[in-house]
């Protein structure tokens, strides 16, 4: 799917973002327009792009499921996965199958109380975790779990190229519109990955996995 939208990325990288009326506010015109263009992140009623807004949890997860899923929404159906993996996610709620289908594709995970929170901004970490996801990488393996899962997270989208151009951008603080876009737009550009071999558990004596 991640290849479908980069087929498509270059006839929309015709300067979108100069539609908007807070034009001159968007700091990265490249991956507005071509986000944009493709339908993964929208302007407002007014003419706005607001580009230094947050973004929720909620939302980022649509748009990486949107582009996951062919430049489409995911289907309806998927909201069931999220109902019956988080406490506070309904079926039918607003970001309800799109939580469900990045669950379901195994690049999401909630809080230890069960719950996703929708509601909250996604800070910068928690958005490369999900594109590493979309990307192919294995939270299990690459230790995106546990007290150092964001110094984990961190130093694979640093790698992979999801930080390109984001050197102000405080990763471990609220996510803006644009600078979600821009790191979706490095995501595009990124090797996806696969694994010759998930490797082996091992238990010890003493119970260590």
């Amino acid at each position: 799917a991640l290849v479908l939208v980069v087929a498509m990325m270059a006839s929309f990288a015709v300067g979108a973002s100069a539609a908007f009326t807070d034009a001159d506010k968007i700091t990265y015109n490249t991956a507005v327009d071509v986000l944009t263009g493709l339908g993964v992140i929208n302007g407002y009623a007014d003419g706005t792009f607001r580009a230094t807004d947050s973004v929720t949890r909620g939302a980022f997860s649509k748009m990486v499921g949107y582009v996951m899923n062919g430049g489409v929404n995911a289907p309806a159906s998927y909201g069931t996965y999220a109902a019956a993996a988080f406490s506070d996610v309904a079926a039918n709620s607003t970001f309800g199958n799109s939580i469900g289908y990045c669950t379901n594709k195994g690049i999401i995970s909630g809080y230890s109380d069960g719950t996703f929170r929708a509601g909250n901004n996604v800070t910068g970490v928690q958005a490369a975790k999900m594109l590493l996801g979309a990307l192919g990488y294995k939270s299990d393996i690459e230790g995106y779990t546990g007290s150092k899962w964001s110094m984990n997270v961190l130093a694979d989208a640093e790698d992979a190229g999801l930080f390109k151009g984001m050197a102000s951008v405080d990763l471990t603080k609220a996510l803006t519109r644009e600078a979600a876009a821009q790191m979706i737009w490095n995501a595009l550009q990124a090797t996806m990955v696969e694994y010759d071999s998930t490797g082996v558990s091992i238990t010890t004596p003493d119970g260590t996995v």
